[in-house]
This record gives structure tokens, sequence and C-alpha cells, in this order.
């Protein structure tokens, strides 16, 4: 797979950057292999990841700011959060 085309999408327009370092990032970690389906397989968990690390991120923030102007009680927005992150996880089957 060649990085320059990878850093665009089909229509020819660049792609997120973020996007682009996983697609890097995913040949590097599987280069020698000469494997396409594994450097494919790698981008997905990685972008997996990343969307569930964002709900991760966002349960924490809710968390934060509940606590800190009302009580530790947590309002749902917290588990709403982790639950997604639980949830994309486990739809496409991938582990921490």
């Amino acid at each position: 797979m060649d990085v320059a085309c990878a850093a665009w999408n089909s229509n020819g327009e660049a792609m997120n950057e973020r996007i682009r370092e996983l697609m890097i990032q995913s040949m590097v970690e599987v280069a020698g292999h000469g494997d396409v389906q594994k450097t494919y397989q790698r981008f997905a968990e990685l972008l997996i990841k990343e969307c569930a690390k964002i709900c991760d991120d966002i349960g924490k923030q809710a968390r934060k700011d509940w606590k800190s102007k009302y009580d530790p009680l947590d309002d749902g927005r917290c588990n709403g959060a982790w639950e997604c992150e639980e949830t994309i996880k486990e739809h496409f089957g991938v582990e921490e």
C-alpha cells in the first residue's frame, strides 16, 4: 500500500490528519509481512480504539464536571459515554 494513496479518500480529498496517522501506523506495525489484509485489519483496530477512547474521554470529563458542580453521584452522562466505549469495542470485536 502506498502512503500517498492512504492520505486521500475516494473523492481525492485530503483525509483527516488523525486517520492518515492511524493508516501510517498500521502500515509501519505490519511492515515486512507484505499482507495488505493485516494492514487493513490493524488500521480498523486502531480506528475503533480511537473512537472508543473518545467515548472514554467524554465520560471522564463528564464525571469531572459533574463532581465539581454537584455531588459525586453520576447523572448518567458518564455511564452513557463508557457504555458507548464498550459497545463500540464489543460490536467490532476489539479488545483493550
